[in-house]
């Protein structure tokens, strides 16, 4: 599952091994032991800056702290495609 273009169609999605393997993640004692789409260091810069963003600490990013990353950085039209796509995924789940 590799795309240029930071994206990747529901076809690859559906067909890749990424839900698989976050099953298999939230089994796994040792989360280091499964490093086929990132290891334990690119985890932590995430979860790093989604505590930065999260400032209710409610574990949910809403709109204006997803507007916050990258020092506002992000504008209305990208908030509104995340917006969207999360309710696609949230439709095919």
């Amino acid at each position: 599952m590799h795309c240029l273009a930071g994206r990747i169609s529901l076809y690859e999605f559906e067909n890749s091994t990424l839900v698989p393997t976050l099953n298999q993640l939230s089994q796994e004692d040792d989360i280091n032991q499964i490093g086929e789409f990132f290891s334990y260091e690119h985890f932590y810069v995430i979860y790093c800056k989604f505590w930065e963003l999260d400032r209710e600490r409610a574990f949910l990013l809403c709109r204006d702290d997803l507007l916050r990353y990258g020092n506002h950085c992000l504008t209305e039209a990208s908030h509104h495609n995340v917006a969207c796509a999360q309710l696609r995924v949230t439709r095919v789940c």
